[in-house]
């Protein structure tokens, strides 16, 4: 940040310092040595402007004014001497002071609008803010999370409290400061000091961290990109019990990252980790019995697994369900519980849902044009494929020219079924390819080789 342009953006939450810590608890306004000793050490992470604008703004008695008359702004008066102080203490343009005072005013209130007209915190918890401040970890943990399961507080307020913990060593606080980082939650994204806070939390033995610093390293987010020390990570954190952990080795095991691929060894762990009832996992080793990949080849098995994990509303293997109920495979064939377990799967949300909700929707066309456990219905085959299609689906773009060449299911349009034709052709549908040149010839437009789309 360069202090002349936008919005003033708190840097390790600067701004809402003094909001929680001394608009709520007005006591420490009138204790400077306890508000100063506060300030310098939030400081330390604050750009030099937003450390000026914090300092200037206790030294004025901004913060006792807005205390005073619970006010979401301040006086022009005080907006006024704000500016003056800060060019007259620190020698800042008064443009750019102006411009920081706006800005971090207008941060403090949009907080207090948002606590406006909320119920009092309830008395445990301004107790536990006393202790927090005070320096108490166990307090200052709590208080966070108070704030971060709270939606009528801003998030910022919970990382603040989670960072003073984290700083006196705390190994969950640190977990959970890297989480933040890397995603954006309460502070800027910086997968960067993600990996820092993991890792020391990861030292102290924290599994969590452990695990997260591996999917740091599996996809080279904050560091570069390191198989070996992922799988290095996850058998940490697995060896301690750690579910994600445990699924996330075996992935590495079946893929051969960072580890020989090795079948066994991928079942293994995924069985760990699907018998602590982690979804993903669970639909992975019904993958492996329904293909025999590291154990016998077992359909039932595959099922039952599928089921578990499906039940838990993982896509992924609502849709392999849905497959083996269509193939008779592990189960009795039964179109209807097929169509069913496809129906479920365009439901949920999930890591892998959007990919599985595409096979699922061109599924669910294929059942509405054929019939397979429902009613025929070509309008309902064509809405089914068309969401496919959109989605890239080449099989569902192909299946939709064709309903909208012959007029099936929706009104004859030449013109789009050229559209979906192209689409197909494009990614190598050869029977999309013949379709294009016939119904381009007979339109007479002159179609080489695959129409541009």
């Amino acid at each position: 940040m360069d202090g002349t342009s936008g919005n003033l953006q708190p840097s390790d939450l600067a701004g809402v310092v003094l909001y929680a810590l001394v608009l709520q608890d007005s006591s420490l306004c009138n204790d400077d040595k306890r508000l100063g000793n506060l300030l310098n050490d939030y400081c330390r992470g604050a750009y030099p402007l937003e450390r000026n604008v914090l300092v200037i703004a206790v030294r004025t008695g901004v913060v006792r004014e807005l205390v005073r008359n619970r006010a979401d702004s301040v006086s022009e008066l005080t907006r006024g001497r704000l500016v003056s102080r800060m060019v007259d203490v620190f020698g800042t343009e008064r443009g750019v002071a102006a411009w920081a005072i706006d800005s971090w005013i207008a941060v403090v209130a949009a907080m207090y609008r948002r606590d406006q007209g909320q119920a009092s915190e309830p008395a445990e918890v301004r107790e536990m803010r006393k202790l927090a401040v005070d320096g108490d970890v166990a307090s200052q943990v709590s208080l966070a999370g108070f704030y971060r399961s709270n939606p009528n507080y801003d998030e910022r307020m919970a990382v603040f409290w989670i960072n003073q913990a984290a700083e006196q060593g705390h190994a969950q606080a640190r977990c959970n400061l890297g989480f933040y980082y890397a995603h954006g939650r309460g502070v800027a994204q910086d997968y960067a000091r993600a990996v820092a806070w993991y890792r020391k939390a990861a030292a102290q033995g924290n599994a969590r961290s452990q695990c997260n610093l591996g999917v740091c390293y599996e996809n080279g987010r904050g560091v570069a990109q390191d198989y070996g020390q992922a799988v290095a990570w996850y058998r940490k954190a697995a060896d301690q019990g750690h579910s994600r952990a445990q699924g996330n080795l075996g992935f590495c095991y079946e893929f051969g990252l960072g580890v020989g691929q090795d079948y066994a060894q991928a079942v293994a762990w995924y069985r760990k980790a699907a018998d602590q009832g982690h979804s993903w996992a669970q639909c992975n080793l019904g993958f492996f019995y329904g293909n025999g990949q590291g154990v016998v080849q077992d359909y039932a098995q595959a099922v039952a697994w599928y089921r578990m994990a499906g039940d838990r509303g993982d896509s992924h293997a609502l849709r392999h369900l849905g497959l083996c109920y269509a193939n008779g495979k592990g189960v009795v064939e039964d179109a209807a519980q097929a169509a069913e377990c496809y129906h479920m799967a365009t439901w949920q949300r999930n890591a892998h849902a959007d990919q599985d909700q595409v096979y699922s929707h061109f599924q669910l066309g294929e059942c509405y044009e054929y019939s397979l456990g429902v009613v025929q219905d070509y309008k309902k085959a064509v809405a089914w494929y068309r969401r496919a299609a959109e989605q890239g689906y080449v099989e569902a773009q192909f299946r939709l020219g064709e309903f909208c060449e012959y007029g099936v299911g929706t009104a004859k349009d030449s013109a789009e079924a050229l559209r979906w034709y192209s689409h197909a052709a494009v990614q190598g549908h050869a029977d999309a390819e013949t379709s294009l040149a016939y119904l381009g010839e007979d339109l007479g437009h002159a179609v080489n080789g695959i129409w541009k789309v």
